[in-house]
């Protein structure tokens, strides 16, 4: 073997380990971005339940209590609406939030909004 061939075959192989690592170091930093770019799961809150509400009818500006589990455990952390309608929370207590039927409510469903969850009332609530 002539000295030109060994340093031939020794640039081929210079060359070829520098492709192939090259080519490993795009793939991982490709992989890196993919993983990077992937959104993360946030472990959301259960939805809130409701089980019950009392009356079930009323006139606006009547108070409603409504009955379930996974609310916020304050006002600020809720939202209530009577069929799409913004209802002002007067209090939570442990599992039950006392509002106020708003003026604008219709007969409809009731929503309890926590946490960026919501739960629906299985009955319409009915405006007199």
């Amino acid at each position: 073997m002539r000295l030109s061939d060994f340093i031939t075959k020794s640039r081929k192989f210079r060359i070829m380990f520098r492709l192939h690592f090259g080519l490993q170091k795009a793939f991982l930093l490709g992989l890196t971005v993919f993983i990077g770019s992937c959104e993360q799961k946030r472990i959301l809150d259960p939805n809130p339940e409701i089980t019950s509400i009392e009356p079930t009818s009323g006139f606006t500006g009547d108070q409603v209590v409504i009955t379930g589990k996974n609310f916020g455990a304050s006002r600020e952390e809720n939202e209530v609406e009577f069929n799409g309608a913004r209802a002002e929370i007067k209090s939570v207590l442990e599992n039950t939030i006392i509002v106020t039927v708003p003026a604008e409510a219709t007969t409809g469903k009731i929503t309890v909004l926590f946490s960026r969850q919501i739960g629906i009332s299985d009955i319409d609530f009915t405006v007199l």
